[in-house]
């Protein structure tokens, strides 16, 4: 009797040696990462949130639909607003895990290699990237294209779907266009169905799989595009502040892809130390060399297969990106992990394969997790650490020079001094000043005033004005920071200073 789901059948799958049971101690590896998680959840929970993660949908509920085409972002947002934001975040790394996690379990299902204590482990190298931590800033908009990712994945985990696969891309473009790459997962056969097949069937399915995915973001660009024209009538232009450069010539498509490039070396270094690149290209071409010596040829494809979607996953915002010429923001690398994940489990194959003695290949498949999870980890926790001591901190220091109630007071006037649009390098306690020119890097929750006022709000002041930044204030409320001596500075976070009350009832601020 054939099992369509992973091409087994079902005598076979009886006669099999059965799942591997994970040993107590196997499960250790596991029970670190998820401890390195609650870590972060901790720390997280002392971010305290106060941004609101889509403060755009504070001046309309159709903003990300008119300048990012996300039409199903203000129907989302509208219905899970009121999630508490720490919840949301706790949610966004579960469903993360989880989505690798399902993936892992369909492709290894019903096979020689389905590993428990390894399905718990691999999938958090998916989730232990700064570009993740970075994202999860916006907890609530996050949630919505996880969730989505998640919900396909749980519908397909008996089986891959080209259907499922190519709706989640369609959906989640409309919310967070970056998370809608990984709906290709969904399309990957199982190990088993993939043994079952010939070399060059193998490797033409995969490239079936990364020509789809190709054209499913094209379509969901168009129905993003396409959705935009109906309800508004034209075609509104990306922001300003996305510095978009569309392709209008061959000439306009080398220069996008140059710096596509640029920035991808500037990201992919930033996170991985080179000698971790060198150990991994190192370790594939043994494996290549030893499968092949082994005339385990259809093995040395699959894996090789799943590497090369893997590094796919490495490049595709910035490939997919090029046609527009957008900022590339480094909360973007998350797909980083998802493309060492893959490598992962290509490893993971390719040392089953070889048939070595079974107490080797767990712990050998526990090393290269570790290998290019440890130092994305340790970034994780310290961008983590930075964006608490950021926020949390900036509220602290707010509530420590106050200087009245907020209902005595018309307002805030806030001077923005040059230092608040950025942030020194030696914030961070590894010196990556070699990966940026200008030494610095710009913080997402602190460099607009459109963020920093909601704080403000939240406190309970009506009116606030900023003076200095990157937009011009208004004249009037700017004339009274002028010649202020800010003397009274917070000791949570010195940068900012108190200047008094003036005599309209404005407090005085300098950041």
């Amino acid at each position: 009797m054939k099992d369509i789901s992973n091409g087994l059948t079902v005598t076979g799958r009886d006669k099999m040696s059965s799942i591997m049971k994970p040993k107590y101690l196997e499960l250790l590896p596991a029970l670190v990462l998820f401890t390195f998680a609650i870590v972060l959840a901790f720390l997280a929970g002392e971010y305290g949130f106060w941004r609101h993660d889509a403060w755009g949908y504070t001046k309309s509920e159709f903003l990300e639909f008119s300048e990012n085409a996300r039409w199903l972002a203000p129907i989302f947002h509208s219905a899970t607003k009121d999630i508490p934001h720490y919840l949301a975040w706790l949610l966004c790394m579960a469903m993360a895990w989880g989505y690798g996690y399902v993936f892992m379990r369909r492709f290894l299902a019903g096979s020689r290699l389905e590993n428990k204590a390894l399905l718990y482990s691999v999938p958090f190298v998916v989730i232990f990237q700064p570009g993740l931590m970075e994202q999860l800033g916006w907890p609530i908009h996050t949630l919505a294209a996880i969730f989505l990712l998640f919900l396909f994945a749980l519908l397909s985990r008996n089986k891959a779907s080209l259907l499922s696969s190519g709706v989640a891309t369609v959906l989640v473009f409309a919310i967070l266009q970056t998370f809608s790459f990984l709906a290709v997962l969904l399309a990957v056969p199982g190990y088993n169905t993939l043994l079952g097949m010939k070399k060059l069937k193998i490797v033409m399915t995969f490239f079936g799989i990364l020509v789809f995915w190709g054209a499913s973001i094209l379509v969901s660009w168009l129905v993003s595009k396409l959705a935009q024209y109906v309800y508004f009538g034209s075609l509104p232009g990306l922001p300003e502040w996305r510095s978009a450069h569309p392709v209008k010539s061959p000439l306009d498509l080398h220069n996008n892809v140059v710096n596509n490039l640029v920035d991808f070396v500037e990201h992919v270094t930033f996170i991985y130390s080179p000698w971790i690149f060198l150990a991994v290209v190192s370790i594939f071409v043994a494996l290549g060399v030893a499968l092949f010596v082994k005339r385990k040829l259809r093995e040395l494809v699959i894996a090789a297969s799943i590497l090369a979607l893997g590094v796919c996953f490495l490049l595709s915002v910035y490939v997919f990106t090029a046609p527009m010429g957008t900022i590339i923001a480094d909360r973007t690398t998350f797909t980083f992990g998802v493309a060492f994940f893959l490598a992962a489990i290509a490893f993971y194959v390719a040392m089953a394969a070889l048939d070595l003695n079974e107490k080797w290949v767990f712990p050998a498949s526990i090393a290269f997790v570790l290998l290019v999870s440890l130092q994305p980890m340790y970034l994780s926790y310290v961008n983590v650490k930075w964006y608490t001591a950021f926020s949390s901190d900036f509220v602290n220091a707010l509530q420590e020079v106050e200087e009245g109630s907020p209902r005595d007071l018309k307002g805030v006037v806030v001077e923005i001094s040059e230092y608040a649009e950025k942030i020194e390098w030696d914030r961070w306690p590894i010196d990556y000043s070699h990966v940026r020119p200008d030494k610095y890097k710009f913080m997402e929750s602190l460099n607009s005033p459109g963020r920093l006022g909601r704080a403000f709000y939240e406190l309970g002041y009506d009116e606030v004005h900023f003076c200095g930044g990157k937009e011009p204030g208004d004249p009037a409320k700017c004339k009274l920071v002028e010649g202020v001596s800010f003397e009274r500075c917070a000791r949570s976070n010195p940068r900012i200073c108190s200047g008094g009350i003036s005599d309209n009832r404005y407090w005085l601020l300098r950041f």
